[in-house]
């Protein structure tokens, strides 16, 4: 049972292909691969997000307020078995800073707190205790967002880097971005999934409790990448909901940026 809670700033940038190998290679002597990243390799990621059926948590986040929360199901595999991993994620905001909760269950464990709310037995009386806490505050994220449910399938490829001189400091970069609609926890993939970012773009995200490196913010800005704001699950509602093709507005928005030239 292993129980985990992030505190952090994070900050997303869209990458070219050819800015992606630039940068990778410059900050190399700094960083070291995810232990996920096998053989320096990417790995899949599929997450379930909750909503409520007037939309009400995407709305909300989506107006980016000071504050805001966000609950999915995360796993490492797709279509996990009974007895497979998945993780509980409680996902808060406040004024720019993350906080994320997480518990680890089985997968018939989480089946069964969604139909019942029966909460896991836990063998380690330390660890069982933190992983209802944790529960107990998604219980009540239930609770307030009434009719929540499973509504967005999102999967990715991840890339993972630590700094080596700061195990806090991570970046990761995403690819294969896409979503499908759901009604309720699955975690199958959809074969008609929607790609959500145009082809040979990633996402970068840097993940840190205080100031970028400076070898990092060197090797933005002599690349020109520049920030943005992207929110995997928003782009998935905002895709389903109007029904533009999420590749064609973000490829329209970075015409004129020196960042997407090739």
């Amino acid at each position: 049972m292993i129980i985990e809670t992030f505190k952090r700033y994070e900050t997303k940038y869209y990458l070219t292909e050819r800015q992606y190998r630039a940068l990778t290679e410059r900050i190399a002597p700094y960083t070291e691969p995810d232990p996920y990243c096998v053989d320096g390799k990417s790995y899949p990621l599929y997450n379930e997000y909750f909503d409520t059926p007037d939309h009400r948590i995407l709305l909300n986040s989506l107006a980016k307020p000071y504050y805001k929360e966000k609950l999915r199901v995360r796993s490492y595999y797709p279509d996990p078995a009974e007895d497979g991993t998945v993780f509980f994620e409680l996902k808060k905001k406040i004024g720019g800073v993350v906080n994320k909760r997480r518990a680890s269950l089985k997968r018939a464990e989480l089946t069964a707190f969604l139909e019942t709310g029966a909460f896991p037995e836990a063998k380690d009386v330390e660890k069982g205790f933190m992983k209802k806490q944790v529960l107990r505050e998604i219980a009540r994220f239930l609770e307030v967002n009434e009719g929540a449910r499973p509504v967005y399938y999102v999967a990715y490829d991840r890339v993972a880097l630590f700094a080596k001189d700061d195990r806090e400091f991570r970046i990761t970069f995403d690819k294969n971005i896409r979503a499908s609609e759901k009604d309720g926890f699955s975690l199958t993939e959809d074969p008609d999934c929607v790609q959500l970012l145009p082809d040979g773009m990633w996402l970068m995200e840097t993940k840190i409790s205080s100031a970028l490196p400076l070898w990092l913010t060197s090797a933005l800005s002599e690349l020109e990448i520049r920030q943005t704001s992207f929110s995997k699950v928003g782009k998935a509602f905002e895709v389903f909901q109007t029904g533009i093709p999420s590749g064609e507005k973000i490829r329209k928005s970075l015409s004129g940026l020196a960042a997407y030239r090739q």
